[in-house]
């Protein structure tokens, strides 16, 4: 664990890149749940939950660029007076 007053580096790409295989592995579950043979009602809690559960990570890798572009905009103001 991380002291205090140490930085620890955020990996964007790496983080992109587990959100797409979290979104792959919930469009699975989508196709296979659409298959009326398939098609019980705990299966549709579980997409249910896993979608909000993307949508949740999704917003906050929205939240952190953002506010990355605003800590950026912000440096290059500051350093051009």
């Amino acid at each position: 664990m991380a002291g205090l007053g140490s930085v620890q580096k955020i990996d964007i790409s790496k983080m992109l890149s587990q959100y797409n295989v979290l979104l792959k592995s919930v469009a699975n579950l989508v196709a296979c749940a659409s298959n009326s043979s398939n098609a019980q009602p705990g299966k549709f809690l579980l997409i249910q939950f896993q979608l909000s559960q993307a949508t949740q990570i999704g917003d906050s890798i929205s939240n952190l660029l953002s506010s990355l572009n605003s800590c950026a905009s912000n440096a290059i103001r500051n350093f051009k007076g």
